[in-house]
């Protein structure tokens, strides 16, 4: 562990240093704990308090990673009450527990809002940007709310993940942006009715690499022709190049959810050990694999994107990011 927890810390500092931009403050959107549906099941190794510090944080990673006893029971917690990970995407109430973890850690990290800064510093601050995969909104919140004038259509297939991003553009609404900037579709982006706006920007994060590889070049597609000529469209993927081994992913896992907890996360045993349970079997490949860099500028450029920019320095340096222009 003590190795794991050194390496977690040097691909922080580095991080630092390699990063191309300010953060934003995405403090606005910090969800609360999930008090009001606890989880909980019969453990030997949980104890359903609040993780005090981020050492016993990087214990409890650590113990799912190592611990086959923890990670049996958090397989057998997920089979029982949802139907196992095989219904992550399809079971709503799962679904929808996973999203509110995942805004948990996202919202209080270092490396999710500085790709949003490297995001905004790439979009006009006017028009119509659809978000491809929105999720639960904090993306676009954090973009609507540095310039008040963006119009953004939240497209996802999740009504739970929209039903969370419309409370975040409700809390824009009361600092005096209008509601009518903000448009929620709930749609599959492999068959998406259209959009009704005249979309000029366009950004996915995180979203690519669970769609079927089949399917990956038709989506690309579509978003290139829902933009104009020299629109922008930035894309960004989990790399294969950056995660090879069940090492890497679980120490990329382990630096954020530590730094997370080190900027004021609160959550439960239960909930962390739950968060990086999915979080490493989704990565290891419950979904369709990563694909390259260089394989997805290919991909870009087959849908007829011009690439104007690519770093590999943001979120953790995981993820390929693009900034492509139609």
């Amino acid at each position: 562990m003590k190795t794991l927890v050194k390496t977690a810390v040097v691909i922080l500092l580095a991080y630092e240093v390699c990063s191309l931009c300010g953060p934003v403050n995405l403090s606005p959107f910090k969800p609360a704990p999930l008090s009001d549906e606890p989880l909980h099941w019969q453990s030997q190794h949980l104890d359903g308090n609040f993780v005090p510090d981020v050492v016993c944080a990087s214990h409890i990673i650590s113990s799912v990673a190592e611990n086959s006893g923890l990670r049996n029971e958090l397989a057998r917690f997920l089979e029982t009450k949802f139907g196992g990970m095989k219904n992550l995407r399809t079971n709503p109430h799962l679904w929808s527990l996973y999203l509110r973890l995942y805004d948990i850690f996202t919202t209080s990290s270092d490396g999710y809002p500085k790709l949003i800064s490297f995001v905004d510093d790439h979009f006009a601050r006017t028009g119509w940007i659809l978000d491809a995969g929105a999720g639960t909104g904090t993306f676009s919140a954090a973009l609507a709310m540095n310039a008040p004038a963006r119009r953004f259509l939240l497209i996802d297939s999740s009504a739970e993940g929209l039903a969370i991003a419309e409370k975040k553009f409700r809390y824009l609404e009361q600092t005096g942006r209008p509601k009518e900037f903000t448009q929620f579709l709930i749609a599959n982006l492999l068959d998406p009715p259209g959009f009704g706006v005249p979309v000029q920007a366009a950004l996915m994060n995180n979203v690519l690499y669970s769609i079927p590889k089949d399917n990956q070049d038709r989506v690309l597609r579509l978003i290139y022709d829902s933009l104009p000529k020299g629109g922008t469209f930035i894309l960004s993927d989990p790399s294969s190049d950056f995660i090879k081994t069940s090492y890497d992913l679980e120490t990329v896992i382990h630096a954020a959810s530590l730094e997370a907890f080190q900027n004021g996360a609160q959550a439960t045993d239960y909930e962390l050990a739950l968060a990086t349970y999915i979080n490493l079997e989704v990565l290891a490949g419950k979904v369709p694999p990563f694909v390259s860099s260089n394989e997805l500028v290919c991909k870009a450029r087959a849908a007829g994107f011009k690439v104007k920019q690519m770093t590999t320095t943001l979120y953790y340096g995981i993820n390929t990011v693009l900034v492509l222009e139609k």
